[in-house]
């Protein structure tokens, strides 16, 4: 366990979110979490299932080795990871702010 302060410390001195998630199920915190912090992530098909892929805001591969090539490759392209960044904050706008909560809210009482 961790405080919420010292998980944000980490976030905000991280450069790459890596979630390489073997099974779960639905939407992954850890995931939203990074993506609220504008963390580019790499993550695997499951680490992603549940989240709209429509913003491009992450970077998802199943094969390990190609996973590592990834990372090390992202972690020294700064536009790449400022392009990741930005396609964060949009994902957490269109469908994880309270707004968008509101919406659906109201679409299931609006029969």
């Amino acid at each position: 366990y961790i405080s919420d302060a010292k998980l944000e410390e980490l976030y905000r001195n991280c450069r790459i979110a890596v979630v390489p998630l073997r099974y779960g199920a639905g939407v992954k915190g850890k995931i939203i979490e990074a993506s609220y912090y504008q963390i580019p992530i790499v993550t695997t098909p499951i680490g992603a299932e549940g989240i709209s892929l429509d913003e491009n805001s992450m970077i998802v591969e199943q094969d390990a080795s190609k996973i590592g090539n990834i990372i090390c490759a992202l972690y020294e392209d700064m536009q790449k990871l400022k392009l990741l960044s930005d396609r964060s904050e949009i994902l957490i706008r269109n469908h994880y702010m309270i707004e968008e909560a509101e919406k659906i809210i109201n679409l299931d009482f609006n029969y």
